[in-house]
């Protein structure tokens, strides 16, 4: 499944969103079993199989636009794993296929899910190194799909990699994603936010005003919208964290990403921890996240996640790895042991470099904010 994340996790994800901005031809008969089968195929690492079942669609269809998209999936997951498997001839051989067809879905109108068919098309050109193909296609799809926030977010990456200016770009993305459409602008700032990270000095400013302004528009636009307030705020502290300085003189960069997973992990160990095994109250440390309820072999928490026996730190991704919490007498004895008031009230978790690695420090807390401390 790893091997297919960048192939097929963002479609998981984004298989809700439609924008049928060009119609494409009907679907052929029996094409959602067909698909559904090409999908399992392909998370069972079982390419052929998938390719056997899409391309006599594509051959029956040739103008069916997702028939041309799902058939570019399948090649493309199959040369990245032929690709890990140091098979760079078959894996090109793939990839190209793989293009051929995502090209031939997008210029059909993108199928049912364009932002499928565009992030597919463009990352595969990226992992080529086919940029003048990869910045026409950018170049259309902004064009063809101005509401879509992905089409912009790869407009202003193009610009940073080009050194070029990318008001430009903030303001074709103003222009084309409608004020009225909050979600899709608060999803437009989250991409910009990513971006921040990476982008040169002279942009970061830039980015940090663009985004700061959607989120506080979006908060004034549904004012008593939750979902839409706790993610203009997720936005604004992930925006903080990025933000924040780091000393590169202290040594190597820690893996901020990596360490951010892992407190993610935690907080929803001790969500679960919290719901099934110890009636709302909270693991009071790693090790208790850790150990299998009676009659099951594994805990809450992944084993790699659980300090050596005897330790309360956990040391990961060039980070030192805390659990702060506060101690609840009152606590019932826990389903995997954990004795009467030996469960906690709430908790935090905090990430530090360790010594002679550069980086933010990060403290997560229970409802999953990561911000950055000092």
């Amino acid at each position: 499944m790893t091997r297919l994340a960048h192939a097929f996790g963002t479609i998981v994800l984004l298989v809700g969103l439609t924008c049928a901005a060009f119609a494409q031809t009907s679907a052929p008969p029996d094409w959602t079993a067909t698909v559904s089968k090409a999908k399992q195929f392909t998370l069972d690492g079982r390419h052929k199989d998938a390719i056997a079942v899409l391309e006599p669609v594509v051959n029956a269809y040739p103008k069916f636009a997702d028939g041309h998209v799902w058939l570019g999936i399948a090649y493309e997951a199959m040369g990245r794993e032929q690709a890990a498997d140091g098979d760079r001839v078959g894996a090109l051989k793939a990839l190209d296929t793989a293009v051929l067809h995502m090209t031939h879905g997008f210029e059909l109108g993108g199928g049912e899910n364009p932002e499928i068919t565009i992030r597919g098309l463009v990352d595969l050109l990226g992992l080529l190194g086919r940029t003048e193909a990869r910045e026409k296609t950018i170049a259309t799809a902004t064009a063809r799909y101005p509401g879509l926030p992905v089409v912009h977010w790869y407009a202003v990456q193009l610009a940073l990699e080009e050194g070029a200016a990318i008001t430009g770009s903030l303001r074709t993305a103003r222009a084309g994603i409608p004020g009225t459409e909050v979600s899709a602008r608060l999803d437009y700032a989250g991409y910009l936010a990513a971006l921040v990270n990476h982008a040169p000095t002279s942009a970061k400013g830039t980015l940090i005003t663009e985004v700061n302004a959607l989120c506080d528009e979006a908060a004034k636009a549904r004012p008593g919208d939750r979902r839409v307030n706790e993610e203009a705020s997720r936005i604004k502290n992930q925006l903080a964290i990025a933000a924040t300085p780091v000393d590169a003189t202290r040594g190597p960069a820690a893996d901020e990403a990596g360490v951010t997973g892992t407190l993610r992990a935690i907080v929803s160990a001790q969500a679960t921890y919290s719901a099934v095994c110890s009636v709302g109250f909270f693991a009071s440390t790693l090790d208790a996240l850790g150990r299998p309820a009676s009659g099951s072999s594994s805990g809450v928490l992944s084993a790699d996640l659980v300090p050596a026996a005897g330790h309360s730190v956990l040391e990961r991704y060039g980070y030192r790895i805390e659990m702060t919490t506060t101690p609840a007498p009152k606590s019932p004895a826990s389903c995997n042991g954990v004795k009467a008031g030996g469960s906690a009230s709430d908790f935090s978790v905090t990430a530090r470099p360790l010594p002679g690695r550069s980086g933010r420090s990060l403290r997560i807390d229970q409802s999953g904010n990561v911000t950055a401390i000092q």
